[in-house]
C-alpha cells in the first residue's frame, strides 16, 4: 500500500484493484521510491532480452506481512474468524506462493493480463499458509501443529 496509498488525504482503498483509479503524492522518500521502482518494472515489461525472448514482469504488493509468533498473530486470527474467515494480513509463507504462483503465471501466459496486474491475492486466506490455531487459546503453535 505504500505505493498506491493511503493517501495525504487519507482516501480509503477498499476492495480496490489494479486498475481503481487512487490519487496518490509521496511526501517521504520511502514510498515514492518504491512507486517510482514499481512503474520502472512495469515499463520494462515486454521489452525484448538476449536470446529472442521477452522479460516478463510484475508487482506484488503484499500488506501487512507478519511472521510466526508475532504477538498481534492471534488478534488477526480472530479478527478473521469474525470477517468470515478472511485475514487482513498476509504471512511470509502466502507471499512467496503468491509471488512463486505469479511468476509462473507470467511464464505459461507470456502476456500482461488488464493494463498492469500488481497483485495476486492468496485462494484461502483462512488457511494462513497451511497453519491451524493451536488448542492454547488460538495461539499459534510451533509450525502451525495443534
Amino acid at each position: 500500500m505504500e505505493v498506491v496509498g493511503p493517501n495525504t488525504r487519507g482516501d480509503p482503498f477498499v476492495r480496490g484493484d489494479e486498475e481503481t483509479p487512487y490519487p496518490t503524492r509521496h511526501s517521504e522518500p520511502y514510498p515514492l521510491s518504491k512507486a517510482q521502482a514499481e512503474r520502472l518494472l512495469l515499463e520494462a515489461n515486454g521489452k525484448p532480452i538476449s536470446g529472442g525472448g521477452r522479460l516478463v514482469t510484475l508487482s506484488l504488493r503484499p500488506t501487512g506481512i507478519f511472521g510466526e509468533r508475532h504477538p498481534l498473530l492471534e488478534l488477526f486470527y480472530h479478527r478473521g474468524r469474525g470477517l468470515g474467515g478472511v485475514v487482513p494480513r498476509t504471512l511470509p509463507q502466502n507471499a512467496e506462493h503468491g509471488r512463486v504462483y505469479a511468476g509462473e503465471r507470467g511464464e505459461k501466459t507470456g502476456k500482461k493480463r488488464g493494463k498492469n496486474r500488481k497483485k495476486i491475492r492468496k485462494k484461502n486466506p483462512e488457511k494462513n499458509g497451511g497453519k491451524k490455531p493451536g488448542k492454547n487459546g488460538g495461539k499459534w503453535g510451533k509450525n502451525g501443529e495443534k
